[in-house]
């Protein structure tokens, strides 16, 4: 199967972009195969250690923390939270939790940050103990920002805690606390909404407590998009993306409400490397220069770099590279799609895509930039190495967004 799966991508280009000698080791990701194990490979393929034992049941996926695996297996009637260090390949636990269910929520002061049927936890990622912190709720992805834990607590509360539990600060309730909730981290800055209808968004100084709220005036949630610096991104009232610099949150103002004009309010997948924002917007693939905020003109400084975007799909950005998934013909069709890749040294010139493979839908880059998950259309999943070419083989199938690469 791995050989017949090899075929059905087609290697079209690589893309020639410099890197420095640094960074020409194969990165590593983890993901879960068609068996239900955790696997962590390198990128091209060369390492491979199956993390999981036979009949061992991994619990609600996992997490990368400090070049480590963070996951769960059920043990003994408990859920047993463990460690796997691929430098070692060996994998120890560091504690355990009644429970069914397991979320995973970062890391805070070389703790990782979990809930057991929503009551929160830490534990200390070299086994050096921790526990419960006796409050309960639910954790996003990124719960902290390696100090303080945000959480909605069960009580429809939002709130931040100290890794330690000393420290709780309530910060008000949410505007639909039965809908799914994002949290963004700038620093000590946290940004938050739920995505219920009309819900409000609000961003809290983890170390003072200054909280300013944009309250909804409409249907749309108001949402983080992202942050760049203490600038941050969002969906406004009306439905458009205004950007605001919330540096002065301890000063009594609200920036929130003066947020100026920054992409179409249509922008989706925005991300942001410390100079240019990127976006989807329909099938066009936009970059619009940060210093657009200085000089007010965003809207029209957008650049399309980009076209024939498949819908449903990524955007990925790194190591000077941004890719997605393009497509010929039917943009439902697997087959019509390809890989695609924008050497974003054309920013401020002509940009022209590069199609790199065929048959593939594209996932995330490798922090470096060097390499693209991507899968074909029987669902195999694959490393596309996007500057000496080739294919790293990793699974005949599962799911292309949860496998991640280690940060």
């Amino acid at each position: 199967m791995k050989t017949l799966w090899g075929r059905l991508l087609v290697l079209i280009c690589v893309v020639a972009v410099s890197m420095g000698a640094a960074a020409q080791a194969s990165p590593l990701l983890a993901f879960v195969n068609l068996s239900g194990q955790l696997v962590v490979s390198s990128g091209d393929g060369g390492f491979r250690w199956i993390v999981t034992n036979p009949g061992e049941t991994l619990v609600d996926g996992f997490e990368w923390a400090d070049g480590r695996v963070v996951f769960a297996v059920y043990d003994g009637g408990e859920i047993s939270v463990r460690v796997a260090d691929p430098n070692a390949q060996s994998a120890y636990e560091i504690g355990r939790g009644a429970g069914s269910s397991i979320a995973f929520g970062g890391v805070a002061q070389n703790a990782a940050v979990v809930a057991f049927d929503g009551r929160l936890a830490v534990f200390d990622l070299n086994g050096g103990g921790g526990g419960e912190l006796g409050v309960s709720g639910t954790l996003a992805e990124q719960a902290t920002n390696g100090g303080m834990i945000f959480f909605r607590g069960s009580d429809g509360n939002y709130a931040l805690i100290a890794p330690n539990g000393g420290s709780f600060t309530p910060l008000g309730f949410a505007s639909d606390p039965n809908a799914p909730f994002i949290n963004l981290w700038s620093g000590s800055l946290v940004a938050y909404a739920d995505y219920g209808i009309g819900s409000s968004l609000a961003v809290t100084d983890a170390n003072s407590g200054a909280t300013v709220t944009l309250a909804n005036t409409g249907s749309i949630p108001l949402l983080p998009l992202a942050w760049t610096g203490s600038t941050l991104i969002y969906r406004g009232s009306s439905g458009t993306v205004l950007a605001a610099d919330l540096s002065g949150i301890n000063s009594g103002a609200n920036p929130l409400e003066n947020g100026v004009d920054f992409l179409p309010g249509s922008a989706t997948e925005v991300q942001t490397d410390g100079r240019y924002a990127y976006f989807l917007d329909g099938e066009t693939v936009g970059a619009v220069d940060l210093g657009c905020l200085n000089r007010g003109d965003c809207l029209n400084s957008v650049q399309i770099i980009g076209g024939q975007a498949a819908p449903e799909t990524v955007l990925a950005v790194s190591g000077r590279l941004l890719t997605y998934t393009g497509y010929s013909g039917n943009a439902y069709d697997l087959a019509s799609r390809e890989l695609r890749a924008v050497d974003l040294g054309c920013l401020g010139g002509q940009c022209q895509p590069a199609s790199v493979a065929g048959g593939a839908t594209a996932g995330y880059l490798s922090p470096d930039g060097s390499f693209v998950t991507v899968q074909d259309v029987n669902g195999g999943l694959s490393a596309v190495n996007l500057r000496a070419g080739g294919l790293g083989y990793l699974s005949d199938g599962g799911e292309l967004l949860s496998v991640r690469w280690s940060e």
